[in-house]
């Protein structure tokens, strides 16, 4: 997937992050896939994203790759988890939400571009924080766990 993503026809490049979307999706593969995925972000979607030789349609793709996956709540909890809070992985989460964040302040020399890419990098974030809300109130088990410790009976 990641050569065919890093190819100069952008119809193999959106096949591919489709098929790599579906992957990550799924629970099952997901957990299988933590090499893979982190290969894909930095070698492909940050790459897209930081670069302005991508083009805009590259960029466009990368974001809308992010806000698809970022839709499941319980994507983001593992991404941060299995990747920030894992001192040799890179922050994928984090980064993720920062090239959101740099995206809705985007600016080209073609406007309509930069206009589309800075209303659906908004909407990402909209639509990112509140599918974090909706794991924290109705997914996070850990939510009523009393962490303190125990005092033993004397």
């Amino acid at each position: 997937l990641i050569g065919a993503c890093l190819g100069n026809e952008y119809s193999v490049l959106d096949a591919a992050l489709s098929i790599a979307e579906l992957l990550i999706l799924r629970d099952s593969f997901r957990s299988c896939l933590k090499l893979e995925v982190r290969s894909l972000f930095e070698r492909v979607l940050f790459r897209f994203a930081e670069s302005p030789s991508a083009g805009v349609l590259r960029h466009r793709r990368t974001i809308t790759f992010i806000a698809t996956i970022f839709e499941q709540p319980q994507i983001m909890v593992d991404f941060f988890v299995n990747y920030d809070c894992d001192l040799g992985s890179p922050n994928i989460f984090a980064k993720c939400i920062e090239e959101l964040a740099s995206s809705s302040n985007l600016d080209t020399p073609q406007p309509e571009h930069a206009r589309s890419i800075r209303v659906l990098s908004l909407s990402a974030l909209a639509n990112s924080l509140n599918a974090l809300y909706k794991w924290y109130l109705n997914g996070n088990q850990y939510a009523h766990v009393d962490t303190r410790q125990q005092q033993p009976d004397e």
